[in-house]
């Protein structure tokens, strides 16, 4: 694991070049934001390393990049207008002064496979 202080590509990179001077780098990373593995796939690439043949990356968080790099980007979808609503509304609740009462909200995420991960979707 590599902590990041933002999630900007070159935040990507430097993590990204962390890992891999670890004596077992990785074969694959989860970054958990798409500009983040943006910077995963620059390092991996100023490396001589292939995606995903020598490194699959997979982003958390669609962008429209996320499509148009090559290999395109893998991610994991989240519903972001959803969230930012649900923060709203407890924001709002702290402003009037109310204490907002715990509970658990999930909200639908999807997978979207392209070829950064190594894998393709049957049919």
């Amino acid at each position: 694991m590599a902590e990041v202080s933002d999630f900007t590509v070159e935040a990507g990179r430097n993590a990204t070049a962390r890992l891999l001077q670890l004596p077992d780098p990785p074969s694959a990373i989860f970054a958990g934001g798409s500009n983040l593995a943006l910077g995963a796939m620059a390092e991996a690439k100023a490396r001589g390393l292939r995606v995903p043949q020598d490194l699959a990356i997979v982003g958390y968080t669609d962008s429209p990049l996320a499509s148009l790099v090559d290999p395109a980007l893998t991610v994991v979808e989240v519903p972001a207008r959803q969230i930012g609503l649900q923060a709203m509304h407890v924001l709002s609740e702290l402003i009037q002064g109310k204490r907002p009462r715990r509970r658990r909200t999930v909200l639908a995420t999807k997978l979207i496979v392209r070829d950064s991960c190594g894998s393709h979707p049957l049919g």
